[in-house]
C-alpha cells in the first residue's frame, strides 16, 4: 500500500519526546513558551500562542473578537464551520478551491486567516494584521498529533488569549491564588506537544524540502492538468470519474482521499447560494500520496495510474 499521507518523524523527534516525558513535566513548563518563541519567529510574527487544536485556537479568537458575522469557503474543513456556528457567528459563505492553502476570514471585527496547511518561513508577513491560525494535526506539515498556534502582531491580544485558553486564570505574583475575569478554555498546549512541536520546527526547511523534491518527481512522470492543484501539504488531480478512480486506486494499493466536501451541502449548513466551483472540484479533484518521505518509484506507480486513466 502506497499510503495517502505519511508524518516526517525523526530519531531527534522521538529523542525530543523521550526526554520530555523523563523529565516527568508533562504541562506548564517552560517549553511551550519556548515553542511559541521559536514559531512567532519562524513564520515572521511578534507573539505566538499554544493550543491543542487549530480548532480552539479559533473559538478563542472568536470569543476575543466577538464578531457578528464572518466568510468562509464551503471548500474547507467542516471544523471552521462548526466553531462559528456553535459561536452564534452568521456564515457567509463564497465560492472557489482553497485546499492545500492558506485562506483569510473577514469579519466585522478583524481579520483571521486559517493557515492548517502552509507553514512556511514569514508566512505572516503577507498579512501582518491578521491573526493567523496553524495545525499540528497529525497529517499537517508540521505534527505533533494534535495541536496548533495562534500567531499575531498584537501585545494585547497576546496577553488576552494566552490567559483565556489557560482557563482565563490570572495568578498574583509568587501565589497560588488566582482570578478570573472571564469565562476562559481549557485550551493550553501540553509540554509533550511542545517538545514535539520543537523539534519538528528545527527540521522543518529540510523537511519541505523533501517534499519539494517530491513534487519535482511528480512533474516529471505525471502528464499535466491545469485543473490540478498542489501546495507541499497535498496534491490533488483532476479525474473524470472520482468514485471509479477511487476504487481503481484502491485496487492498486494507492491511497486516495478527497480535500473537501461542500460545506453548504450539509444540514447543518444548507444553504440555497450556488457555489459551482466548490461542487465541481468537490467531485473531480482527488487527493493523491504526497509525503517527504516518498520513493521515487512509488510516485512513478501513481504517475503511471493517473496518466493511464486519463487517456
Amino acid at each position: 500500500m502506497i499510503p495517502l499521507l505519511r508524518p516526517a518523524i525523526t530519531k531527534s523527534d522521538v529523542e525530543a519526546v523521550s526526554k520530555q516525558l523523563l523529565s516527568l513535566q508533562l504541562a506548564g513548563g517552560k517549553i511551550v513558551n519556548e515553542f511559541e518563541e521559536e514559531f512567532a519567529k519562524y513564520v515572521g510574527t511578534k507573539y505566538a500562542v499554544g493550543v491543542d487544536t487549530l480548532t480552539a485556537g479559533f473559538i478563542a479568537v472568536l470569543q476575543m473578537l466577538k464578531p457578528t458575522w464572518a466568510t468562509l469557503p464551503s471548500a474547507t474543513y467542516i471544523s471552521m464551520a462548526n466553531a462559528l456556528k456553535q459561536m452564534g457567528v452568521e456564515i457567509q459563505f463564497h465560492d472557489g478551491w482553497v485546499a492545500g492553502h492558506e485562506y483569510e476570514i473577514a469579519t466585522d471585527k478583524g481579520l483571521i486567516v486559517d493557515s492548517a496547511h502552509a507553514i512556511d518561513r514569514e508566512i505572516c508577513k503577507k498579512v501582518p494584521r491578521a491573526i493567523w491560525l496553524f495545525s499540528f494535526h497529525a497529517t499537517k506539515l508540521l505534527t505533533t498529533g494534535k495541536g496548533g498556534m495562534i500567531c499575531t502582531n498584537s501585545k494585547e491580544q497576546y496577553n488576552f488569549l494566552k490567559t483565556l485558553v489557560n482557563n482565563s486564570r490570572v495568578y498574583a505574583n509568587n501565589s497560588f491564588e488566582y482570578t478570573v475575569h472571564i469565562p476562559g478554555w481549557n485550551y493550553y498546549m501540553s509540554d509533550i506537544i511542545a517538545a514535539l512541536g520543537l523539534s519538528q520546527l528545527r527540521n522543518l526547511d529540510f523537511v519541505n524540502r523533501k517534499r519539494d523534491t517530491v513534487k519535482k518527481w511528480y512533474d516529471k512522470y505525471l502528464v499535466f492538468n491545469v485543473r490540478d492543484n498542489w501546495s507541499r501539504y497535498i496534491y490533488q488531480v483532476w479525474v473524470e470519474d472520482f468514485n471509479c478512480f477511487y476504487d481503481r486506486a484502491c485496487e492498486e494499493g494507492i491511497q486516495c482521499s478527497k480535500h473537501f466536501n461542500p460545506i453548504h451541502l450539509q444540514p447543518a449548513f444548507y444553504t440555497k447560494g450556488k457555489f459551482p466551483v466548490a461542487e465541481e472540484y468537490s467531485q473531480h479533484l482527488i487527493s493523491i500520496p504526497f509525503y517527504a518521505d516518498m520513493k521515487e518509484e512509488d510516485v512513478k506507480t501513481v504517475a503511471n495510474l493517473i496518466n493511464t486513466w486519463r487517456i
